[in-house]
């Protein structure tokens, strides 16, 4: 995946669905002898910064509603997107808040929110106008499909009940 294909999509010279086959095969997994699963993001850095904006990341959910985005693609990219050096969001300001916000929230389904599409529509409305209209009924009520996440969070709370 190339950080600069994600910044050319958030300026329109990309497609969506050009995006989705960058995207494609972005995570590199594997099981350790534990049996957890392993994700290493294969992404290739700008050498610029570049300001991610509510508009930008509401792009990315028009592209899942329009079905030119799979959740997949859109995981490895909220993750770049965290992860990276070169995109950049103001949390101390309304529309940078609102942005890492959703890219927590789309990126972490597992713990969070269940991707359909009301959530999805209503994540798009916050990024928009602030409103935040999710609710506990959106919560995910089932263990998501990454289990890498999950066997960390449950080895975790394995050890703080341990260490009571």
């Amino acid at each position: 995946m190339k950080e600069i294909v994600i910044q050319h999509f958030f300026e329109g010279y990309v497609s969506a669905i050009e995006l989705a086959a960058d995207a494609a095969g972005a995570f590199d997994r594997h099981v350790d002898s534990a049996g957890t699963v392993l994700s290493r993001l294969n992404a290739v850095s700008m050498n610029h910064e570049f300001g991610v904006a509510p508009t930008h990341v509401v792009k990315l959910i028009d592209g899942v509603l329009a079905g030119e985005l799979s959740l997949d693609a859109l995981d490895a990219i909220c993750f770049c997107l965290e992860a990276s050096d070169s995109f950049t969001w103001d949390t101390d300001t309304p529309e940078g808040k609102r942005v890492a916000d959703s890219l927590f929230w789309l990126g972490s389904p597992e713990i969070n929110y269940e991707l359909t599409t009301a959530v999805l529509g209503k994540i798009r409305e916050f990024l928009l106008s602030g409103q935040n209209t999710l609710t506990s009924e959106d919560v995910v009520k089932r263990r998501g499909s990454r289990p890498h996440l999950l066997n960390v969070n449950e080895r975790n709370r394995n050890r703080m009940s341990n260490d009571c």
